[in-house]
């Protein structure tokens, strides 16, 4: 789910403020260290010295890259977790010393995560609190505390620049588990040891910042296969979007940050927005377990889903229905590899199935009026393979420039969208798509059945509105 109160204050806030993870944090230790970037090592290495030292890496922003994939939600983190806490109104001495490649800025220093913490009058605290360098000494106290992050996003991927920061004050450590390098054993040496309110999971494709109370709910999860189901999880719906497969759209640089929320969201269990999405505790059994994830998991594949849609395709009544693409399509990989149950197919309290409720709304002469719209892509899926949802996200990317979003009202950008929808998914499939989505409800333009027209594309062999997928033999309960 998209947080509607997030898009009041979209204007005031702007994007969220911040940086590949290097050994998954983009943190490396300095060459007078001997271990790797494992931070319990870390911090007992410096307890001695007093200070945290750290070398820092930028990354391409994530802004570059949401402009480069042209998606509407920032997919991707600048943050790079140091280990480590400060608590509220702390000083930090942080000193700086840099070699900056022309263009690119100095990194910052970040406390806090996004939408995991309340502030003195119990409101939710939605955003960071990043704070700028100078070479030298800098001095940072944050009055809320928090992780510790670095955040150093630039515009090139083969930035030159270097940075090592060394941080001296009163800090904690923080517990976190890095997938390949932290042992179970000593994650849980960790969790016994600190108490610091927040801990971290850190894999290939993810970073998770939860409570300490939320996770130790479930510690005796294996985090190695958590991290990794996640993960691949992530790469599903990467892949779907034809991410790192062609030179214009490159897989994104930092990770999915993934972010647990203190408490229930007020009317939704889990939401995206820029470099982040957010998941209640409600959520948390699918989120911070291996078995949630692998046979339940939908929160995660349907809010990292939004943070792979694009504007100009996602008219209003599609803003929580072309996600589930990205979805369907992890839930397709892990029935197979954990049996979880298609959600599409099983019965609901109804006594029906989505399929069943979609193909008693064909005929429909409004697509509003069309229940489990999201399916409609499906029907191209079973038609022309899932290859034809990558082919779309291409083309999409390759005709964003060109693609219109006018409109001076919501219905007028609407329809807009909906015939970029129309010819885009017509140029992907290679069939002319005009009626088949009149058919659902849609509203398609003259103009639009002519340029569909123009693209030289044949009449579908097969009526695609009649395509579905057959329930499954031992029908359960999904709420509807």
């Amino acid at each position: 789910m998209i947080d509607p109160t997030h898009l009041t204050r979209r204007s005031a806030l702007g994007l969220i403020a911040g940086g590949t993870l290097a050994g998954a944090a983009g943190l490396a230790p300095t060459a007078a260290e001997a271990r790797p970037a494992d931070p319990a090592g870390e911090r007992s290495r410096t307890a001695k010295t007093g200070a945290l030292t750290f070398a820092v890496k930028p990354r391409r922003s994530a802004d570059a890259d949401r402009a480069a994939l042209c998606v509407t939600y920032t997919p991707r983190t600048d943050l790079q977790p140091t280990g480590h806490y400060v608590a509220p109104g702390d000083v930090l001495t942080v000193t700086l010393d840099a070699s900056i490649q022309e263009g690119d800025p100095l990194p910052r220093i970040t406390v806090g995560a996004p939408n995991t913490q309340r502030d003195e009058n119990d409101k939710n605290i939605d955003h960071t609190r990043p704070y700028d360098l100078a070479k030298g000494v800098n001095k940072v106290s944050d009055p809320y505390g928090g992780p510790i992050y670095f955040s150093w996003p630039v515009q090139s991927r083969k930035s030159q620049s270097t940075a090592t920061v060394a941080i001296s004050g009163h800090t904690r450590p923080v517990p976190t588990f890095r997938l390949g390098v932290t042992s179970e054993k000593e994650f849980q040496r960790q969790l016994d040891r600190h108490d610091t309110p927040f801990v971290e999971l850190i894999g290939e494709q993810a970073l998770l910042s939860f409570h300490r109370h939320q996770v130790l709910r479930y510690r005796n999860e294996s985090h190695t296969a958590l991290l990794r189901t996640i993960d691949r999880a992530i790469e599903i719906e990467d892949r779907l979007a034809g991410y790192g497969l062609d030179a214009d759209a490159p897989s994104p640089a930092g990770p999915h940050h993934l972010v647990g929320y203190p408490g229930n969201i007020p009317g939704a269990a889990a939401q995206a927005w820029f470099q982040f999405t957010t998941y209640s505790e409600s959520e948390h059994p699918d989120v911070l377990t291996v078995s949630g994830v692998r046979t339940h998991g939908w929160g995660i594949y349907h809010e990292v889903g939004h943070q792979h849609q694009v504007d100009k395709i996602t008219p209003g009544v599609l803003g929580e229905e072309t996600n589930e693409n990205f979805s369907y399509a992890v839930q397709r990989r892990f029935t197979e590899a954990y049996g979880q149950q298609p959600r599409a197919r099983a019965i609901n309290k109804s006594g029906t199935s989505r399929w069943d409720d979609l193909m008693a709304s064909r005929g429909a002469t409004d697509i509003k009026d069309v229940k489990w719209r999201q399916l409609i892509f499906e029907q191209l899926r079973i038609a022309y393979g899932e290859g034809v949802l990558t082919d779309w996200y291409r083309v999409v990317r390759q005709q964003y420039a060109q693609l219109p979003d006018g409109g001076t009202t919501n219905a007028e950008r609407d329809l807009t969208r909906w015939q970029n929808v129309v010819w885009t998914t017509s140029h992907a499939a290679g069939v002319d798509l005009t009626d088949f989505w009149a058919g659902w409800g849609v509203t398609v333009t003259d103009q639009t059945r002519a340029n569909v027209r123009r693209l030289g594309v044949p009449a579908p062999a097969v009526d695609l509105a009649a395509l579905r997928e057959t329930n499954i033999d031992e029908p359960s309960v999904w709420p509807n």
